[in-house]
């Protein structure tokens, strides 16, 4: 017994199998509108600087976000203003 997964895509396969042989399972997920855009945004944008207009075109159509364990953010760039991962994550300060 393992009080851990044994495969990391174990839930996805899961998913996979329920939409192929389920139909209520696949008109709930189709029925569900696109959602989310940028989920990927702090990936590539995490450390630069903090732009107010770009995050307000960001929230228009994404409310969670995905961070990375492996990657290593800042909350100050090299001349101390704030990037988007210390705006948003580190210091809390941001009200949306």
């Amino acid at each position: 017994y393992k009080d851990e997964l044994i495969e990391y895509f174990m839930i996805d396969y899961f998913i996979d199998i329920a939409y192929e042989n389920l139909e209520p399972v696949r008109a709930a997920i189709d029925g569900c509108e696109v959602n989310n855009e940028d989920v990927f945004f702090f990936k590539n944008n995490g450390n630069r600087l903090f732009d107010e207009e770009v995050w307000n075109g960001v929230v228009k159509n994404t409310w969670l976000f995905k961070l990375y364990y492996k990657q290593k953010y800042t909350d100050k760039n090299i001349v101390g203003e704030d990037t988007f991962y210390g705006r948003i994550v580190e210091r809390n300060n941001y009200q949306m």
